[in-house]
C-alpha cells in the first residue's frame, strides 16, 4: 500500500514542489472554471444546485443542450481543415530540397503518432472548456533499436498540466516551468521504479481506492524547467557562425582549408531539463535535447481582467440562454402535461349513478364510455391554453439568443433557415465560421510552435547515416539517406548541401508556415471539379492537361494512367547539344535554299532549251554543269558534316553520361533523341538533293529535238509548226 515516506525528502524536491505550489495557484482558478463549462457543455449539467432542490423528484427537469452542436461544428470544421506544417529556407547555408525535406519528415512524424488526434482533442478541449494540451516526446523507433523518433502525443486530461505562471505567450514558447501530473497503481509504479518509495506528489499520498483495497493510486509529477546556459559561439573567416563544441572536431580539417577564427563571444543560450518525480524522490533526470518545453497549449477564448489570464470556452456567453431554454421548454412540458387532467365538473347525482366507479378513474383510464345521472351532463373545464404557448414561445425566444452569443446560425449547422437561395445559404455559413474561427487561428498558433520544437530537434535526433522515411503532401512514402557530406574545395562545413540524394540536417536554419487551407484530399477533389469544368467550357485544352486530370482521380493506377497521358518530357537540352542543333538547322535550311534554287534554275534552263536551236544545245548542256556541280560540292559538305557531328555528339554524351545525375541523364537522352531527329530530317533533305541532281544530270545529256507537222497556209505554201519538244 503507497505510504508516505518516513525518510528525509530531497532538498532538490522541495524547492520544485514550491515551484509546483505557484503554478497550481495559478491555474486553480483555470481549471476550476473548466470544470463547470465542460460539465455544462458537455455533461448536461445546466440546472444549479437550487433549482434541483425546488423542483424535487417530482417536478421535470428537461436539459435541451443546443450548445453542444455548437461546439462539434467548431470541432468538425478544424478537423476537415487541418493545419499542415510546410517547412522553408530561413538563410544562406539552407535550401529547399533539405527544406521539403524537413517537411517530409514532420508529415511522417504526425503519421505514425497519430497527430492528429493530438490535435483534435486539444481544440475540442479548448472549445469545450477554455484550454487544451499536446505534448511532443521522444521513443526509440523499435523496441530492438537504439534510433529514437520523435512523436506527438496527446494529452487527454488538461487538469493534469500546470503552467508557468509569468507566461504571457499565446503559444507557452515563454514557460520556463511545467508541470504534467499522473496517476500509477501501486503495482504499476513498483514496476517502474523498483527501488523508490510510492509516496505520492501531492503531499497527501493521494490515495483513492479503485475498486480495490489491495491496489491504490500514487500521483507522480513531471516537472519541465529551461534555464540559461552559458555557451561560446565562433565566426570562422568564411563567414560561418557556429558553436565552439562544433567547431572543435573539425579545426583540424578547417585549418587545412585555410579556415580560422576570426572572432568568438559568448552567449545565454537556453536548456531544458525534464525530472520525474514521487513525494520523496527524483526518480528520472533527462537533458533535453531542445530549446522549448514541449507541452503547447491550444486556448479557447482568451480574455485578460486587469492582468488576469481568463480562458473561455466557444458557448460561455450562451450559458444564459441555454438555461432560459431549459426552463421555459420544461415549463411549457409540464404546462401541457398538466392540462388533461383537468377534473369534471356537472351536479352530484350525475356522478352517483351505475358508472359512478368509472368516474372516479376517468382522469387516469380511457372508458369506451362514461353515463351520468340526470338531465345535467358534467362538463370538463376547458383547456387554459395561454400560459403554455406563451412559454413555448419564450423557448423560441431563447432559442434566438443562443445563435446570436454563439455566432452560429442554422445554416451553418446544416439546418434550413430564412435564406432560400444558395448564395445567402453559403453567406450565413460564412458569418458562422467567422464567428468561431478564432479556435481555428488558435489550433494553428498552437501546431506552429509545435513545429518550431519539431524543426528544433529534427537534426539533434535524426542524426548523420540513418535511413528515414518521409511522406510527400499526396501521403506517398520515401526513404532518404541522412549524412555528412564531404565539403569540397570551394565548400566549408558550414556550407554543406545535399547531393547524390544525401541530405544534412544540420546545415542551414529553416522556419515555417503554417497551412489552414483543406486537407490535401479535399484539395485535389476541389482541382478535379474546376479541371472538369474547365474541359466542359474549353474542350481543346482536355489533351493538355488529360494527365494532371487523371492524377487527381480516385481511381486505381491513377498515376499509371497519368504517366502514359503526360505530353512528351520537355526537359532542358544541354547547352553544347541545342550549339550543335542550331548548326545543323543552319546546314538544313542552306541545303534546302540549294535544291530549291537548283530546281528554279532547271525550269529556266528547260524553258530556254526548248526554244534555242539544236545547234546550241551543247552550250547550254555545258551552262547546266555548272549548278550541277555546286549542289554536289553542297551535299558532299553537309554529308561530312552530318558524320563529324554524330561523332562528335556520341563523344560528348558517352563522357558526361557518367558524370551526370538521374535528372541529367534523362534531359540527355531526350536531347539525343531531338538530334537523331534532326539528323534524320537533314539526311532526307540530302537524299532528295541528290535526287535532284541525277535527275538534272538526265536531262542536261538529252538532246533535245523539235517534232512538228506541216501546215498549210493561206497562200498555199506549207510551214513546220512545233507541237512537242523532248
Amino acid at each position: 500500500m503507497a505510504k508516505k515516506s518516513g525518510r528525509k525528502i530531497d532538498s532538490d524536491v522541495e524547492d520544485i514542489k514550491e515551484i509546483y505550489s505557484q503554478c497550481e495557484d495559478a491555474w486553480a482558478e483555470h481549471h476550476n472554471r473548466f470544470k463547470a463549462e465542460y460539465r455544462f457543455n458537455r455533461l448536461n449539467d445546466q440546472w444549479d444546485e437550487d433549482a434541483k432542490n425546488a423542483r424535487g423528484k417530482t417536478r421535470p427537469m428537461l436539459t435541451i443542450n443546443k450548445v453542444n452542436p455548437v461546439i462539434k461544428q467548431i470541432v468538425n470544421d478544424c478537423r476537415q481543415n487541418k493545419p499542415s506544417i510546410k517547412v522553408r529556407p530561413a538563410d544562406d547555408y539552407a535550401d529547399p530540397d533539405t527544406a521539403e525535406i524537413y517537411s517530409g519528415i514532420i508529415r511522417n512524424i504526425e503519421q505514425i503518432s497519430n497527430a492528429d488526434a493530438a490535435y483534435d482533442t486539444a481544440v475540442d478541449s479548448a472549445a469545450s472548456g477554455g484550454f487544451g494540451f499536446f505534448r511532443i516526446k521522444l521513443d526509440y523507433a523499435h523496441d530492438d533499436a537504439f534510433d529514437l523518433d520523435i512523436l506527438i502525443d496527446r494529452i487527454h486530461n488538461p487538469l493534469t498540466v500546470y503552467g508557468d505562471p509569468y507566461s504571457t505567450a499565446v503559444d507557452s514558447s515563454d514557460w520556463d516551468h511545467a508541470f504534467i501530473t499522473d496517476v500509477y497503481s501501486e503495482a504499476a509504479f513498483k514496476a517502474r521504479w523498483p527501488n523508490a518509495e510510492p509516496t505520492s506528489w501531492d503531499g497527501d499520498d493521494g490515495i483513492q481506492p479503485n475498486g480495490s483495497s489491495s491496489d491504490q493510486e500514487v500521483q507522480v509529477a513531471e516537472y519541465w524547467c529551461r534555464k540559461d546556459v552559458a555557451k561560446t559561439i565562433v565566426k570562422l573567416s568564411n563567414g560561418v557562425v557556429m558553436g565552439a563544441a562544433e567547431f572543435e572536431p573539425q579545426a583540424e580539417v578547417l585549418a587545412a582549408q585555410g579556415i580560422t577564427v576570426v572572432g568568438s563571444r559568448k552567449i545565454k543560450a537556453k536548456q531544458v531539463y525534464q525530472k520525474i518525480l514521487s513525494g520523496s524522490d527524483i526518480l528520472e533526470e533527462v537533458d533535453w535535447p531542445g530549446k522549448w518545453i514541449p507541452i503547447i497549449p491550444v486556448y479557447g477564448d482568451e480574455l485578460n481582467d486587469e492582468g488576469e489570464r481568463i480562458f473561455r470556452s466557444a458557448v460561455w456567453y450562451a450559458q444564459d440562454a441555454q438555461r432560459r431554454y431549459n426552463y421555459w421548454t420544461t415549463t411549457s412540458t409540464e404546462l401541457v402535461a398538466l392540462a388533461p387532467k383537468a377534473p369534471y365538473i356537472g351536479p352530484e347525482e350525475a356522478f352517483q349513478g351505475e358508472d359512478s366507479a368509472r368516474w372516479e378513474t376517468a382522469n387516469q383510464e380511457n372508458h369506451p364510455f362514461l353515463s351520468y345521472k340526470g338531465g345535467i351532463a358534467p362538463q370538463r373545464q376547458p383547456l387554459d391554453s395561454g400560459p403554455a404557448a406563451g412559454a413555448m414561445q419564450e423557448a423560441l425566444i431563447a432559442a434566438d439568443e443562443i445563435k446570436a452569443t454563439t455566432g452560429v446560425y442554422d445554416a451553418s449547422l446544416g439546418s434550413r433557415s430564412n435564406e432560400t437561395s444558395g448564395r445567402a445559404i453559403n453567406a450565413r455559413k460564412v458569418e458562422g465560421d467567422t464567428a468561431t474561427y478564432h479556435f481555428t487561428d488558435n489550433l494553428a498558433r498552437g501546431i506552429r510552435h509545435g513545429g518550431r520544437i519539431l524543426i528544433d530537434l529534427i537534426p539533434k535526433v535524426y542524426t548523420q547515416d540513418r535511413m528515414i522515411r518521409i511522406l510527400g503532401e499526396d501521403g506517398n512514402a520515401q526513404n532518404v539517406k541522412l549524412g555528412q557530406p564531404q565539403p569540397t574545395s570551394e565548400q566549408s562545413p558550414g556550407q554543406r548541401k545535399n547531393f547524390d540524394g544525401v541530405y544534412d540536417l544540420g546545415v542551414g536554419k529553416y522556419d515555417l508556415m503554417v497551412d489552414t487551407g483543406p486537407s490535401y484530399t479535399t484539395r485535389r477533389v476541389e482541382t478535379r471539379e474546376e479541371i472538369m469544368a474547365l474541359i466542359q467550357a474549353a474542350p481543346p485544352v482536355a489533351e493538355r492537361i488529360a494527365d494532371i486530370l487523371a492524377k487527381n482521380m480516385d481511381w486505381k493506377d491513377a498515376d499509371l494512367i497519368a504517366e502514359r497521358l503526360a505530353p512528351p518530357d520537355t526537359a532542358p537540352i544541354p547547352p553544347e547539344v541545342q550549339m550543335q542543333m542550331e548548326q545543323m538547322g543552319q546546314a538544313l535550311a542552306e541545303c534546302q535554299d540549294a535544291l530549291a534554287k537548283a530546281q528554279s534554275e532547271n525550269l529556266k534552263g528547260a524553258g530556254e532549251i526548248a526554244k534555242a536551236q539544236v545547234e546550241q544545245q551543247r552550250l547550254v548542256i555545258e551552262e547546266k554543269k555548272l549548278p550541277i556541280e555546286e549542289m554536289q560540292a553542297k551535299a558532299e559538305l553537309i554529308q561530312k558534316q552530318i558524320e563529324l557531328l554524330t561523332t562528335q555528339t556520341q563523344g560528348a554524351a558517352t563522357t558526361k553520361e557518367a558524370e551526370a545525375s538521374a535528372g541529367e541523364k534523362n534531359a540527355n537522352a531526350v536531347a539525343m533523341t531531338q538530334f537523331a531527329q534532326v539528323v534524320s530530317e537533314m539526311s532526307q533533305t540530302l537524299v532528295a538533293l541528290q535526287a535532284g541532281i541525277a535527275d538534272l544530270q538526265v536531262k542536261s545529256n538529252t538532246p533535245k529535238v523539235k517534232k512538228g507537222r506541216a501546215v498549210k497556209t493561206g497562200d498555199g505554201a506549207w510551214q513546220m509548226e512545233t507541237i512537242e519538244a523532248a
